[in-house]
């Protein structure tokens, strides 16, 4: 099943959205068609509509802790990886956003080798909002 077909499924098992449709109908399935389509990702359902969250993407993250605060929005929270989709917390839909992915750690294992380098990095994998400008800042020497 593709990644849009899982959404589409578990959106209407829920009955959700109420209102908003397209985001799903439209925005998403677009989103997840065709070249470079995201192979993971967060998603929130919503009585009114949905959102796509992308990994490394601060809006993504500003999405999620908006949503968790807004007791009188209804929501569910997900990941999409590996071709299954799993309902998760916000807080751990916030920390898969900004965790590294495996490529993103093994370039830097292979870069900073040393236990000293590593050493220093080990903060790196544990302040979610500097991972990723670190990664780029690192590649660019």
């Amino acid at each position: 099943m593709t990644p849009y077909m899982t959404l589409k499924t578990e959106a209407q098992r829920i009955g959700w959205p109420e209102h908003f449709k397209d985001d799903l109908l439209k925005h998403d399935r677009k989103a997840l068609s065709g070249k470079g389509a995201p192979s993971r990702f967060g998603w929130i359902l919503r009585q009114c509509g949905t959102n796509l969250l992308f990994h490394g993407s601060e809006f993504s993250l500003l999405e999620v802790k908006y949503y968790k605060t807004q007791s009188s929005s209804r929501c569910l929270f997900y990941w999409f990886e590996d071709g299954h989709l799993s309902a998760i917390s916000p807080e751990e839909l916030e920390r898969k956003l900004w965790e590294p992915t495996p490529e993103e750690r093994a370039w830097v294992e292979s870069e900073y080798k040393t236990r000293k380098e590593l050493g220093r990095l080990a903060g790196f994998f544990s302040e979610s909002s500097h991972k990723l400008a670190l990664l780029k800042e690192l590649r660019s020497q």
